[in-house]
């Protein structure tokens, strides 16, 4: 009777509290904690895992743990199992996502290291961040059929035609985007450009500026995005990140991208997250209380 209950318990529909907006995932939930159609999904999709554990006289507990979150508010949660020890960690552990659809669980998630939830969405999912120790966080996007890192080395949002900003500041559903063409209220933009003159023998002419709030105060920051081909190559084009205060134009960021710098719906501190695209994937660049990284 205790099992029926906490099976019915855990069929009730509501929100996965495994994955939190900004906080890392944890698996939770032993295999005698999934619903029998999970359990019979996992054991579909993982042949070849199981047969590994089998031989090494392992079970699914001592390999995997599983957790629920819900990245589309408009279907059922997805099935996270997170690999916990030998043999599938090596530097890091496995995570992945099953799915059921048409009657069949599909592996719609593959990662490694540590994931949080983003704020941010690719086609109505939640987008996800991946870490690893030591190395830059990399963003994972839903492409309608999967999460991926990368899109056969398009760029995503190139492929999914991010909405255009109307003005610098956030719009009613709180987009904020890089809005070109204009010189800003008090002439931020020129201020930008003359201070990456000054500090990189940049001109003005080789670069693109763009407005956009990172912060929600009244003072825009400037994107200044290479369009030179000196400032571009293979792994794409140069990109420098400017605050205003005071009248001076601070630089609080440079990275690589190609395409467009995103501001993210996430934020660190206060600050909006950028992404950066690549042919690896996406970095995320976070405000570490004086400067992006």
């Amino acid at each position: 009777m205790r099992l029926i209950a906490t099976l019915a318990a855990l069929a009730m529909p509501g929100p996965a509290l495994a994955c939190l907006d900004g906080q890392p995932f944890e698996a939770s939930l032993g295999p005698d904690a999934l619903m029998t159609q999970e359990l019979q999904g996992f054991e579909a999709a993982f042949q070849h895992e199981l047969r590994i554990l089998n031989d090494a006289g392992l079970t699914v507990g001592d390999a995997f743990r599983f957790g629920r979150c819900r990245l589309n508010e408009d279907e059922q949660p997805t099935l996270l199992i997170r690999a916990t020890g030998a043999p599938f960690c090596e530097a890091e552990c496995g995570l992945w996502g099953l799915e059921e659809r048409a009657q069949l669980w599909e592996v719609v998630l593959a990662g490694t290291g540590e994931m949080r939830v983003a704020g941010s969405t690719s086609m109505g999912r939640a987008d996800l961040i991946f870490w690893e120790a030591g190395q830059p966080e990399i963003v994972h996007k839903y492409d309608g059929t999967m999460w991926r890192d990368a899109l056969d080395g398009l760029i995503y949002g190139e492929v999914f035609e991010l909405p255009s900003a109307d003005g610098w500041q956030p719009d009613a559903s709180g987009f904020v985007g890089l809005a070109t063409g204009s010189a800003g209220p008090n002439g931020e933009a020129v201020l930008a450009l003359q201070a990456l003159s000054e500090l990189r023998a940049v001109p003005p002419a080789a670069v693109e500026a763009s407005l956009t709030s990172l912060n929600a105060d009244d003072v825009p920051e400037v994107v200044l995005q290479g369009v030179a081909p000196e400032l571009c190559d293979g792994s794409g084009c140069m990109a420098w990140i400017f605050t205003i205060t005071d009248g001076q134009a601070l630089l609080v960021g440079e990275a690589t991208a190609q395409g467009n710098l995103e501001v993210g719906a996430s934020e660190t501190a206060g600050w909006r997250d950028l992404i950066a695209w690549s042919n690896a994937g996406a970095h995320v660049l976070s405000w570490t209380g004086t400067n992006y990284e």
